[in-house]
Protein backbone atom coordinates (compact mmCIF):
# COMPACT_ATOMS: atom_id res chain seq x y z
CA UNK A 1 0.00 0.00 0.00
CA UNK A 2 1.42 3.37 -1.00
CA UNK A 3 2.26 6.07 1.50
CA UNK A 4 -0.30 8.30 -0.20
CA UNK A 5 -2.99 5.65 0.29
CA UNK A 6 -2.09 5.20 3.96
CA UNK A 7 -2.15 8.94 4.45
CA UNK A 8 -5.55 9.22 2.78
CA UNK A 9 -7.07 6.54 4.99
CA UNK A 10 -5.51 8.04 8.08
CA UNK A 11 -6.89 11.48 7.33
CA UNK A 12 -10.34 10.10 6.55
CA UNK A 13 -10.34 8.02 9.73
CA UNK A 14 -9.62 11.18 11.68
CA UNK A 15 -12.38 13.04 9.86
CA UNK A 16 -14.95 10.36 10.59
CA UNK A 17 -13.84 10.09 14.21
CA UNK A 18 -14.60 13.74 14.91
CA UNK A 19 -17.43 14.03 12.33
CA UNK A 20 -17.76 16.43 9.48
CA UNK A 21 -20.10 19.19 10.57
CA UNK A 22 -21.02 21.74 7.93
CA UNK A 23 -23.61 24.42 7.48
CA UNK A 24 -27.12 23.63 6.32
CA UNK A 25 -28.82 25.07 3.25
CA UNK A 26 -32.03 26.64 4.57
CA UNK A 27 -34.71 27.72 2.13
CA UNK A 28 -36.82 30.49 3.60
CA UNK A 29 -38.48 33.64 2.38
CA UNK A 30 -37.59 35.44 5.59
CA UNK A 31 -34.29 37.24 5.59
CA UNK A 32 -34.18 37.81 1.83
CA UNK A 33 -32.84 41.12 0.63
CA UNK A 34 -34.96 43.45 -1.47
CA UNK A 35 -32.96 42.56 -4.58
CA UNK A 36 -33.34 38.83 -3.90
CA UNK A 37 -37.10 39.22 -3.58
CA UNK A 38 -37.09 41.08 -6.86
CA UNK A 39 -35.37 38.16 -8.58
CA UNK A 40 -38.30 35.94 -7.58
CA UNK A 41 -40.61 38.20 -9.59
CA UNK A 42 -38.15 38.24 -12.48
CA UNK A 43 -38.02 34.46 -12.54
CA UNK A 44 -41.78 34.18 -12.33
CA UNK A 45 -42.19 36.43 -15.37
CA UNK A 46 -39.75 34.30 -17.35
CA UNK A 47 -41.24 30.88 -16.58
CA UNK A 48 -44.84 31.32 -15.43
CA UNK A 49 -46.30 30.13 -18.74
CA UNK A 50 -44.23 26.95 -18.50
CA UNK A 51 -45.32 26.00 -14.97
CA UNK A 52 -48.09 23.36 -15.03
CA UNK A 53 -48.83 23.19 -11.29
CA UNK A 54 -50.06 25.88 -8.92
CA UNK A 55 -47.39 25.12 -6.29
CA UNK A 56 -44.68 25.77 -8.86
CA UNK A 57 -45.81 29.40 -9.11
CA UNK A 58 -45.33 30.04 -5.40
CA UNK A 59 -42.44 32.18 -4.18
CA UNK A 60 -40.95 29.35 -2.16
CA UNK A 61 -40.72 27.00 -5.14
CA UNK A 62 -39.11 29.66 -7.33
CA UNK A 63 -36.69 30.52 -4.54
CA UNK A 64 -35.26 27.00 -4.62
CA UNK A 65 -34.08 27.40 -8.21
CA UNK A 66 -32.72 30.86 -7.59
CA UNK A 67 -30.83 29.72 -4.51
CA UNK A 68 -29.37 26.81 -6.48
CA UNK A 69 -27.94 29.28 -8.99
CA UNK A 70 -26.90 32.06 -6.59
CA UNK A 71 -29.85 34.22 -7.66
CA UNK A 72 -28.81 34.27 -11.31
CA UNK A 73 -32.27 34.56 -12.89
CA UNK A 74 -31.27 33.27 -16.33
CA UNK A 75 -29.44 30.26 -14.95
CA UNK A 76 -32.29 29.52 -12.55
CA UNK A 77 -34.80 29.68 -15.40
CA UNK A 78 -32.66 27.32 -17.47
CA UNK A 79 -32.35 24.81 -14.63
CA UNK A 80 -36.07 25.00 -13.90
CA UNK A 81 -37.04 24.44 -17.54
CA UNK A 82 -34.65 21.48 -17.73
CA UNK A 83 -36.34 20.08 -14.66
CA UNK A 84 -39.81 20.51 -16.15
CA UNK A 85 -38.67 18.64 -19.25
CA UNK A 86 -37.23 15.89 -17.07
CA UNK A 87 -40.52 15.62 -15.16
CA UNK A 88 -42.50 15.28 -18.39
CA UNK A 89 -40.18 12.76 -19.98
CA UNK A 90 -40.00 10.63 -16.82
CA UNK A 91 -43.67 10.92 -15.87
CA UNK A 92 -42.82 12.23 -12.40
CA UNK A 93 -46.31 13.60 -11.80
CA UNK A 94 -47.64 10.02 -11.76
CA UNK A 95 -44.61 8.28 -10.26
CA UNK A 96 -46.35 7.66 -6.93
CA UNK A 97 -49.09 5.71 -8.69
CA UNK A 98 -46.72 3.07 -10.06
CA UNK A 99 -46.32 -0.35 -8.47
CA UNK A 100 -43.39 0.00 -6.08
CA UNK A 101 -44.26 -2.94 -3.84
CA UNK A 102 -41.12 -4.93 -4.64
CA UNK A 103 -38.78 -1.97 -4.26
CA UNK A 104 -40.52 -0.85 -1.06
CA UNK A 105 -40.04 -4.35 0.30
CA UNK A 106 -36.37 -4.71 -0.62
CA UNK A 107 -35.35 -1.07 -0.13
CA UNK A 108 -37.66 0.38 2.52
CA UNK A 109 -37.66 3.98 3.67
CA UNK A 110 -39.79 5.93 6.12
CA UNK A 111 -41.25 9.43 6.38
CA UNK A 112 -42.94 8.93 9.73
CA UNK A 113 -40.71 10.99 11.99
CA UNK A 114 -40.11 14.72 12.42
CA UNK A 115 -37.40 17.01 13.71
CA UNK A 116 -37.90 19.61 16.42
CA UNK A 117 -39.14 22.14 13.86
CA UNK A 118 -41.69 19.72 12.45
CA UNK A 119 -39.78 18.84 9.29
CA UNK A 120 -40.32 15.27 8.08
CA UNK A 121 -37.36 12.90 8.12
CA UNK A 122 -36.66 10.72 5.09
CA UNK A 123 -34.83 7.73 6.57
CA UNK A 124 -33.43 4.47 5.24
CA UNK A 125 -30.82 1.89 6.24
CA UNK A 126 -28.61 2.05 3.18
CA UNK A 127 -26.18 -0.47 4.61
CA UNK A 128 -28.91 -3.12 4.34
CA UNK A 129 -29.58 -2.45 0.68
CA UNK A 130 -28.02 -4.85 -1.85
CA UNK A 131 -26.97 -2.44 -4.59
CA UNK A 132 -24.67 -4.97 -6.25
CA UNK A 133 -27.58 -7.36 -6.80
CA UNK A 134 -29.48 -4.69 -8.70
CA UNK A 135 -26.42 -3.65 -10.67
CA UNK A 136 -25.79 -7.21 -11.84
CA UNK A 137 -29.45 -7.56 -12.80
CA UNK A 138 -29.25 -4.34 -14.82
CA UNK A 139 -31.78 -2.62 -12.54
CA UNK A 140 -29.81 0.45 -11.46
CA UNK A 141 -32.04 2.70 -13.60
CA UNK A 142 -35.00 1.32 -11.64
CA UNK A 143 -33.23 2.18 -8.39
CA UNK A 144 -32.49 5.66 -9.67
CA UNK A 145 -36.17 6.12 -10.45
CA UNK A 146 -37.00 4.78 -7.00
CA UNK A 147 -34.91 7.56 -5.46
CA UNK A 148 -36.81 10.08 -7.58
CA UNK A 149 -39.96 8.59 -6.10
CA UNK A 150 -38.53 8.94 -2.59
CA UNK A 151 -37.63 12.60 -3.07
CA UNK A 152 -40.99 13.29 -4.68
CA UNK A 153 -42.72 11.58 -1.77
CA UNK A 154 -40.81 13.69 0.77
CA UNK A 155 -41.41 16.92 -1.14
CA UNK A 156 -45.12 16.13 -1.46
CA UNK A 157 -45.28 15.58 2.29
CA UNK A 158 -43.77 19.01 2.90
CA UNK A 159 -46.24 20.62 0.50
CA UNK A 160 -49.16 18.81 2.14
CA UNK A 161 -48.06 20.00 5.58
CA UNK A 162 -47.76 23.58 4.31
CA UNK A 163 -51.26 23.33 2.84
CA UNK A 164 -52.45 22.45 6.36
CA UNK A 165 -50.86 25.57 7.82
CA UNK A 166 -47.32 24.46 8.64
CA UNK A 167 -44.50 26.89 7.90
CA UNK A 168 -41.88 24.21 7.15
CA UNK A 169 -40.12 24.37 3.81
CA UNK A 170 -37.80 21.35 3.74
CA UNK A 171 -37.26 17.80 4.90
CA UNK A 172 -34.22 16.09 6.42
CA UNK A 173 -32.64 12.93 5.03
CA UNK A 174 -30.79 10.41 7.20
CA UNK A 175 -28.91 7.45 5.75
CA UNK A 176 -27.80 4.70 8.13
CA UNK A 177 -24.58 3.30 6.66
CA UNK A 178 -24.23 0.44 9.15
CA UNK A 179 -23.27 -2.64 7.14
CA UNK A 180 -21.92 -0.63 4.20
CA UNK A 181 -19.12 -2.40 2.31
CA UNK A 182 -17.33 -1.89 -0.98
CA UNK A 183 -18.31 -5.25 -2.48
CA UNK A 184 -22.05 -4.78 -1.98
CA UNK A 185 -22.41 -1.03 -2.30
CA UNK A 186 -19.47 0.30 -4.31
CA UNK A 187 -18.72 -2.41 -6.86
CA UNK A 188 -17.61 -1.13 -10.26
CA UNK A 189 -21.07 -1.59 -11.85
CA UNK A 190 -22.61 0.20 -8.84
CA UNK A 191 -20.67 3.45 -9.16
CA UNK A 192 -22.80 5.18 -11.85
CA UNK A 193 -25.73 5.04 -9.46
CA UNK A 194 -24.07 7.44 -7.03
CA UNK A 195 -23.74 10.19 -9.59
CA UNK A 196 -27.38 9.63 -10.56
CA UNK A 197 -28.43 9.91 -6.92
CA UNK A 198 -26.48 13.07 -6.16
CA UNK A 199 -27.47 14.78 -9.40
CA UNK A 200 -31.12 13.89 -8.87
CA UNK A 201 -31.17 15.54 -5.46
CA UNK A 202 -29.31 18.63 -6.64
CA UNK A 203 -30.68 19.23 -10.14
CA UNK A 204 -34.20 17.84 -9.73
CA UNK A 205 -34.97 18.66 -6.10
CA UNK A 206 -32.67 21.56 -5.18
CA UNK A 207 -33.16 22.97 -1.72
CA UNK A 208 -35.74 20.39 -0.69
CA UNK A 209 -33.42 18.81 1.90
CA UNK A 210 -32.08 21.01 4.68
CA UNK A 211 -29.74 18.26 5.88
CA UNK A 212 -28.41 15.06 4.34
CA UNK A 213 -26.97 13.08 7.24
CA UNK A 214 -24.85 9.93 7.08
CA UNK A 215 -24.45 7.95 10.31
CA UNK A 216 -22.30 4.87 10.94
CA UNK A 217 -20.21 5.77 7.90
CA UNK A 218 -17.14 3.49 7.65
CA UNK A 219 -13.79 4.71 6.37
CA UNK A 220 -14.24 2.77 3.12
CA UNK A 221 -17.02 5.18 2.26
CA UNK A 222 -14.28 7.56 1.10
CA UNK A 223 -14.40 5.94 -2.34
CA UNK A 224 -17.97 6.99 -2.99
CA UNK A 225 -17.81 10.14 -0.89
CA UNK A 226 -15.21 11.63 -3.21
CA UNK A 227 -17.40 10.81 -6.20
CA UNK A 228 -20.50 12.38 -4.67
CA UNK A 229 -18.75 15.55 -3.60
CA UNK A 230 -17.16 15.94 -7.01
CA UNK A 231 -20.49 16.40 -8.80
CA UNK A 232 -22.22 18.59 -6.22
CA UNK A 233 -22.21 22.35 -5.93
CA UNK A 234 -20.74 23.96 -2.85
CA UNK A 235 -24.25 24.73 -1.59
CA UNK A 236 -25.36 21.12 -1.93
CA UNK A 237 -22.20 19.88 -0.24
CA UNK A 238 -23.02 22.10 2.71
CA UNK A 239 -26.16 20.07 3.37
CA UNK A 240 -24.07 16.94 4.01
CA UNK A 241 -23.23 15.89 7.56
CA UNK A 242 -21.14 12.76 7.87
CA UNK A 243 -20.67 10.84 11.10
CA UNK A 244 -18.64 7.72 11.69
CA UNK A 245 -19.40 4.71 13.82
CA UNK A 246 -19.09 6.47 17.19
CA UNK A 247 -22.72 6.22 18.32
CA UNK A 248 -22.35 8.66 21.20
CA UNK A 249 -21.07 11.27 18.79
CA UNK A 250 -23.66 10.98 16.01
CA UNK A 251 -26.49 10.48 18.48
CA UNK A 252 -25.58 13.72 20.26
CA UNK A 253 -25.52 15.52 16.92
CA UNK A 254 -28.93 14.15 15.93
CA UNK A 255 -30.35 15.15 19.30
CA UNK A 256 -29.51 18.75 18.47
CA UNK A 257 -32.40 18.79 15.98
CA UNK A 258 -34.41 15.60 16.65
CA UNK A 259 -36.04 14.53 19.91
CA UNK A 260 -35.02 11.00 20.96
CA UNK A 261 -38.58 9.67 20.58
CA UNK A 262 -38.49 10.80 16.95
CA UNK A 263 -35.37 8.87 16.01
CA UNK A 264 -36.45 6.89 12.94
CA UNK A 265 -36.21 3.20 12.22
CA UNK A 266 -33.49 1.20 13.92
CA UNK A 267 -31.37 4.11 15.11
Amino acid sequence: MSLRRVSSIGVLTFIFSIAVVVQTWPISLSGLTKSQRFTIEELREKVQEDLPEAYMKEDLYLLRWLSAKNFDVNQAAKLLRENLKWRRENRIDTIMQEDWSQMDGDFPYTLNNFDKQGRPILYFSYGDWDIRKLAIAGMLPKLGRYFSKMFEDADMKVRAMRAQGSNITQFNMIMNMDGYNLAQHACLPCLPFYTTLSQTLEARYPGTAERVVFVNAPTVFEVVLGLIRGVLSSQARETMKIYGTDRKLWESKLLEFIDRNQFPGDL
